[in-house]
């Protein structure tokens, strides 16, 4: 368990460790870095909240590993941004912030949604047939 709990906890690290990376070489190196800083922001935030969002989840006997965009397609649009980005491809890295922070918001609505209808159907009451004594 604890090992799960570490390597959890160091693959939150390691994200957040990349897009504050991504935001203070917009910080030093672009001139209007507020939307990209933005963009960086609401990818993360999301990104976060999708694993929240599983995590919780689970700690209360549900089940939200559904959704768009999970670890793996963030990862891959993440490192897709960071490559073209580095070969100087114009707007590479904002787009695929861009995209993984509205990719990840979609996710985290998927998951609310998903797990409410587990919690309406685990909450429904059982209907007892009028033919049967209590």
């Amino acid at each position: 368990p604890f090992g799960g709990f570490l390597d959890s906890t160091l693959d939150r690290t390691g994200e957040a460790v990349v897009y504050i990376g991504i935001v203070a070489f917009w910080l030093s190196e672009t001139s209007s870095p507020f939307v990209p800083v933005m963009l960086a922001v609401l990818a993360l935030s999301g990104s976060f909240l999708v694993s929240y969002s599983s995590a919780r989840a689970e700690a209360a006997g549900f089940t939200a590993s559904n959704g768009l965009a999970p670890r793996t397609e963030r990862l891959v649009i993440l490192v897709l941004g960071l490559a073209l980005g580095g070969l100087r491809v114009p707007l590479a890295l904002p787009l695929a912030m861009g995209l993984i922070a509205i990719l990840a918001w979609a996710t985290v609505v998927q998951r609310i949604w998903f797990v409410r209808k587990q919690a309406a159907t685990a909450a429904e009451p059982t209907l007892i047939s009028p033919d049967k004594e209590n």
